[in-house]
């Protein structure tokens, strides 16, 4: 009687089960009612739950770097899936909300003919309700709770390096508020020059006569003396700082006429430097875009080649005796090391006059020049720089580019990045009012206003990044950023550079210590750019270890207090101070 009873019970309760989904039609099935669920895939996991010095020596490794973005820089998706009394050819309305009632402007609303749906973008920390609809008929009302670990990564189709500033505990145990500030790559690509095509160019008398210039120079290269001449560079460098931003053909024609060093050029009174143990030397203070002019006599016993290493932080190029044998102005695509390039200069017996033009770079303002590897064959050294060198001709010769009236490069504007799909998430799921754009003049040139939209104001403050920030020029530029982060009016924020990671990451570094954001998040913050660049070069020695050096001069007990004591020293106050963490940390 008991096993009847208890089977007629079980019974009763499958029915019943039966009778309510064929009354409503649909059931919720995952995730689990009230399970907590994973926003970050495997790998990613797993370099956040790294001590730190793990992961700084992950990040060193070219094979983990591979592994680290090897499921993408993406956020994993929530699957949220259902059931039916009987397959459904008709359409399903799924909403997702942040309020248990749905209460208006908490809600997502989405599509689909399957059974399921994948959702990415989800707050951390966050419970979210949602139901199922088919016609008339409705689910009940499931949830579930994303898991609390940041960064908070953000799927915005071709933006890549996406990510919410918020989700992370700030001061006094405050969390930083989310969909408030995003941290984004481009919302559209770089500018870029307008040049010459190959047949204009064969109808520029200026074109063709640089081209022989090249060419002369080259053939100096291959003919030089192939006697090794020691290395005679001794570190004792003259350096110019002149107040401009770039070099035009104007002031190169100035340093081909020096035959000794001036004690003024371009404006700047020359100062001596000396290099340091591994040739080292930094001009000074780093201003982004600013050159810096190296200067140095030698005398050499005999006519030859002079093998030698060098290396910079990004643009360069190196004059002997009113030659240009090397000219990497386009840049390096290489971190500053003493042995980038192995090259060699064609001396002459006597008095010798080399001078390099430096730009800055993102990882500071450093010049490396020394003697090459020991063992390092004469043959080889040859073949680099020859090919080195011609390498100027090949980038002359297809990319020359066209100037206006007033001799300034012409620019295309940079294309936006957004799809509909992207522009739909940033105005409305995100409602984004203001976009920062950290980039330089010649990269937004043509822009005049925001990708994302007519009703998105857009400022256009060029940034410096890591060690640049506390520079002049850095310090100024960070100023005009974060007073648009002190008015309330203008959030959402958007801020970004092209690719996210320097300027952003610098700019990022000090938003979150200003808000109480602990060390160890800090660097995971930065790190998590590793997600989406494989790039070796982009670890932590020359770069971050940098930006980090720079506040370790303020006076504090912590990160937090030290970057606090920088953001005073820009003219900013703790009333300013505590608007912002008002602004930007949960009640």
């Amino acid at each position: 009687m008991k096993q009847f009873k208890s089977f007629c019970l079980l019974s009763f309760v499958l029915v019943a089960a039966a009778i309510l989904v064929s009354c409503c039609g649909i059931e919720p099935v995952s995730p689990a009612q009230g399970s907590e669920v994973v926003l970050h895939t495997p790998i990613q996991q797993k370099f956040l739950q790294m001590p730190r010095e793990e992961r700084r020596a992950y990040f060193a490794d070219k094979a983990c770097r591979k592994e680290l973005i090897s499921e993408g820089f993406y956020p994993q998706p929530v699957v949220l899936s259902w059931k039916t009394c009987k397959d459904c050819q008709k359409e399903f309305t799924v909403t997702l909300s942040t309020s248990p009632d749905f209460a208006e402007g908490t809600c997502t609303t989405y599509t689909t003919k399957e059974k399921q749906l994948e959702v990415t973008n989800l707050m951390i920390a966050t419970t979210y309700y949602w139901k199922v609809q088919c016609e008339k008929k409705c689910s009940r009302v499931s949830s579930f709770v994303t898991e609390d670990v940041a960064p908070r990564l953000l799927k915005i189709r071709k933006v890549g390096n996406c990510r919410d500033l918020g989700g992370r505990i700030g001061l006094n145990g405050r969390r930083v508020k989310q969909n408030m500030v995003l941290r984004t790559a481009g919302l559209n690509q770089n500018a870029q020059a307008v040049y010459y095509t190959p047949e204009e160019l064969q109808q520029n008398p200026q074109f063709l006569e640089k081209v022989k210039e090249l060419n002369a120079t080259t053939q100096l290269l291959k003919d030089a003396v192939k006697e090794e001449v020691p290395f005679l560079l001794n570190g004792e460098w003259t350096v110019f700082l002149p107040e401009m931003e770039s070099f035009g053909d104007e002031e190169l024609a100035q340093v081909d006429a020096l035959t000794e060093i001036p004690e003024t050029f371009l404006g700047a009174k020359g100062v001596k430097m000396t290099a340091d143990k591994d040739g080292a030397i930094t001009p000074g203070k780093f201003i982004a875009s600013l050159p810096s002019v190296l200067m140095m006599d030698f005398v050499s016993p005999k006519t030859g080649i002079m093998p030698f290493a060098c290396g910079a932080d990004w643009y360069w190029y190196l004059r002997l005796n009113g030659i240009t044998y090397y000219d990497r102005r386009g840049g390096n695509d290489k971190l500053s090391a003493k042995d980038n390039y192995m090259l060699f200069l064609p001396v002459k017996e006597g008095h010798n006059l080399v001078t390099v033009y430096l730009g800055s770079g993102s990882g500071g303002f450093t010049w490396y020049c020394g003697p090459v590897p020991q063992g390092m064959p004469l043959e080889t050294v040859v073949e680099s720089g020859i090919q080195e060198n011609e390498g100027i001709l090949v980038r002359a010769s297809t990319k020359q580019g066209k100037r206006d009236e007033n001799g300034k490069q012409i620019y295309t504007k940079g294309e936006s990045n957004l799809n509909q799909e992207g522009l739909d998430f940033l105005q409305n799921t995100i409602g984004l009012k203001t976009e920062i754009d950290l980039r330089g003049e010649k990269e937004t040139a043509c822009m005049t206003g925001s990708p994302a939209g007519d009703n998105v104001n857009w400022f256009n403050f060029s940034s410096s990044s890591y060690a640049g920030m506390q520079g002049d020029w850095g310090r100024e530029q960070f100023t005009k950023t974060f007073r648009i982060f002190l008015d309330e009016k203008n959030y959402p924020i958007d801020f970004h550079c092209i690719a996210g990671q320097d300027r952003t990451g610098s700019v990022a570094f000090i938003l979150n210590a200003l808000l109480g954001v602990c060390e160890e998040e800090l660097y995971l913050d930065w790190e998590s750019t590793g997600f989406w660049n494989k790039s070796k070069d982009f670890r932590h020695e020359p770069l971050f270890d940098k930006l980090v050096a720079g506040f370790q001069k303020w006076p504090g007990n912590t990160i937090n207090e030290k970057v606090e004591n920088y953001i005073l020293s820009l003219g900013f106050t703790q009333e300013d101070i505590q608007h912002f963490r008002d602004i930007m940390l949960e009640k």
